[in-house]
């Protein structure tokens, strides 16, 4: 069982409450054509001073974390796995040819971390909510978990491979495809020329996004697309999908949310082991139910940067 006894860092809490109330901020400063003109004018309202605060605030304590690095970076005390960071090879490249500046390291840190919460947090929310409401669904995850931990030795990379626990894997593509974090993906300008994709035409200049919710919602190629099933990403069904429209389901750019290519964020492996291990560590130690009488027509949720399930009240009940 995870340790009760975990301390809680105040600047960490610090760093993510200041992180979300900006990417908070951010929305409502974009969505606000008050607060758009307004800014046009050199004229910066208050929501423009609380999102200017939070990511100063993000900025002072990435600082500090980025200067701690770099002093045990040159005592030559950071373990291998810093060393396999992006920050370290970005400070090695610095050293080569001066091609980074100090403050670009700090930024590099700010913008990691700042990524990483509200699109985590998001992911795992939606996750233990689903989790919550179908329990049916949890058991049998809960069942796979433990013959995956006692045949591996306990919950380790090698337990939460694929091939060790497919219904883990599966629970998060439904959740991804029911109720993704990041409705819209892949915004990008067709700033070369006309073009024209499958008979659709796009002018030069046009901005082009993905829409993987209505995709996953689509009933020519779901089955009761509004059914949480993680059955639907088992090997079985994505081999019976090849050859049909449905196929389209198990697209690179569609079956996660961290597109692919060039673009494909940075930190997918990291998000990704972490949202596994987090809900694997959840759902081995708690049972996770909902409200009595709470159930899928009561979910409401808001947009903050990321779409986030405004979580009721859960029950979770120890399994030991």
């Amino acid at each position: 069982m995870a340790d009760p006894q975990t301390g809680r860092d105040q600047v960490n809490i610090d760093f993510c409450n200041a992180a979300s109330d900006g990417m908070d901020a951010v929305l409502k400063q974009m969505t606000s054509p008050w607060n758009l003109i307004l800014f046009q004018f050199g004229i910066k309202t208050r929501l423009y001073h609380d999102m200017s605060n939070s990511f100063q605030t993000t900025w002072d304590i990435a600082n500090e974390k980025y200067k701690e690095f770099r002093k045990r970076y040159d005592a030559n005390e950071l373990t291998e796995a810093e060393k396999s960071s992006y920050l370290y090879r970005a400070i090695i490249r610095q050293e080569e040819d001066e091609s980074i500046h100090e403050e670009e390291l700090t930024d590099i840190v700010r913008v990691a971390l700042t990524a990483a919460i509200d699109t985590t947090s998001s992911l795992l929310d939606w996750n233990i909510l689903h989790l919550a409401l179908n329990p049916e669904m949890q058991e049998k995850l809960h069942a796979e978990l433990v013959e995956s931990t006692t045949k591996c030795g306990g919950l380790n990379q090698e337990a939460l491979q694929k091939s060790n626990t497919p219904y883990l894997h599966a629970m998060l593509r439904e959740t991804h495809r029911l109720t993704p974090s990041a409705p819209l993906t892949i915004f990008k300008e067709n700033s070369l020329a006309d073009i024209e994709i499958h008979g659709t035409a796009i002018p030069k200049d046009s901005l082009i996004c993905l829409d993987g919710h209505s995709l996953g919602l689509d009933e020519s190629i779901v089955d009761d697309p509004q059914e949480f099933r993680p059955e639907r990403w088992l090997p079985e069904a994505v081999e019976a999908r090849k050859g049909t429209s449905a196929e389209v389901l198990d697209h690179p750019y569609y079956r996660d949310a961290f597109s692919q290519g060039s673009r494909k964020c940075p930190g997918s492996r990291v998000a990704l082991n972490e949202a596994l291990l987090l809900l694997s560590q959840l759902v081995l130690d708690w049972k996770i139910t909902p409200p009595s009488g709470y159930g899928n027509d009561d979910v409401t949720y808001s947009m903050h940067g990321m779409v986030h399930p405004k979580l009721p009240n859960l029950n979770f009940v120890t399994r030991s």
